[in-house]
């Protein structure tokens, strides 16, 4: 019995970064990585929301107008660090600090009908935030290989910043800057 237990323990510590995890395990995995930002992050606390569960996951007119009237707090492809993570109700929010501007104002907010435990995982974040910030290449094989694959059904062509995927509409994928 106890050989039992023991061999589930194991089993279990193996396999359970693809099963469900609380924010205090999205904190330890993202706080303080640094990332590439491929769009500039608007100057508000409103910052740039996000849908992945939509068709259109990104509204482009909320976030020109944003741009438009707070500025950019950093530009794209900047290197950022990721400060606070941080789940409220129906949304996971990640502030961000640039280079000289030490308090995160800039950030994603990754909205969803629902958030239950067994969303909380870092290929989840890494398939929502995937087209707007630039991961290192290690963070995303090691969490591919705990748990998934980063975006399913899009083509990586040309330099790293470059995704096309079908259903997109010409301005999603011309790169423009304000």
């Amino acid at each position: 019995m106890l050989r039992l237990i023991g061999f589930l323990i194991i089993i279990f510590s193996a396999i359970s970064p693809v099963w469900a995890q609380s924010e205090t395990d999205l904190k330890q995995s993202f706080e303080g990585r640094t990332v590439t930002l491929r769009i500039d992050l608007p100057a508000t606390k409103a910052g740039v929301n996000i849908y992945p569960e939509r068709s259109q996951p990104f509204d482009y007119r909320e976030y020109e107008n944003r741009i438009k009237r707070h500025g950019a707090f950093v530009r794209g492809f900047e290197v950022v660090t990721i400060t606070t993570l941080k789940v409220k109700g129906k949304h996971i929010e990640v502030q961000f600090a640039g280079h000289g501007t030490p308090h995160g104002v800039a950030r994603f907010n990754i909205h969803f009908s629902r958030i239950e435990s067994w969303m909380l995982t870092p290929v989840a974040l890494l398939d929502a935030l995937g087209r707007y910030v630039e991961f290192q290449t290690d963070v995303v094989s090691s969490f591919r290989q705990s748990g998934g694959a980063v975006r399913h059904g899009v083509v990586k062509f040309g330099p790293r910043s470059t995704y096309l995927k079908e259903g997109l509409q010409t301005r999603e994928v011309l790169v423009f800057r304000i």
